[in-house]
């Protein structure tokens, strides 16, 4: 890849920021400290188990989610579904003493 880093200097130069340091003295390159990599590779490593989990719940639930059959529903008479009005054809009688 080809560095632009001068250029990128000059275009900060000219909006009036300062330009970018090199990394080092000696214009190499400085490696990561252990701690570093050992953070990032924990990170990458929960990343990968939360991955792996979603996976194995999107595989489990596909068969059921892909189905062009409508579900299945079991209602007894007195339970009501969450979004239909209870019946009004229903009577009641008022008991006297």
């Amino acid at each position: 890849m080809t560095d632009i880093t001068p250029l990128v200097s000059e275009l900060l130069k000219a909006h009036g920021t300062t330009p970018t340091q090199p990394r080092s003295v000696s214009g190499e390159e400085q490696r990561p400290s252990t701690e570093t990599v050992d953070e990032f590779l924990k990170e990458a490593y929960r990343i990968n188990a939360h991955i792996t989990s979603l996976l194995t719940y999107l595989k489990s639930i596909r068969q059921s989610y892909l189905s062009t059959t409508s579900p299945r529903t079991h209602f007894s008479q007195n339970t009501h579904h969450p979004h239909r009005r209870p019946s009004t054809t229903t009577t009641t009688s008022l008991q006297q003493p």
